[in-house]
């Protein structure tokens, strides 16, 4: 069976759900399928990182990571 007509046999109820959301719903409810949804890096954490910089905390857009150490920089927005 397509994945398709598997959400569709299923999940009939959830189809009007954004993707986000419904795969949201099917994880907190403990619903291995949404795993079906997902790249081969899974959904485990990728990474994680602090801005010290206060200014950049307030900016919007991208942050770009140059080396190790170095911090990061704005690529896009305004302070």
């Amino acid at each position: 069976m397509k994945l398709a007509e598997r959400v569709e046999s299923r999940y009939r109820v959830l189809l009007g759900m954004k993707l986000g959301e419904f795969l949201r719903c099917l994880k907190q409810s403990g619903d291995p399928f949404y795993r079906e949804f997902l790249n081969s890096h899974g959904d485990g954490e990728y990474c994680e990182f602090k801005l010290a910089d206060p200014r950049v905390k307030q900016l919007k857009g991208l942050l770009g990571s140059t080396k190790p150490g170095q911090g990061t920089r704005p690529i896009r927005g305004q302070a």
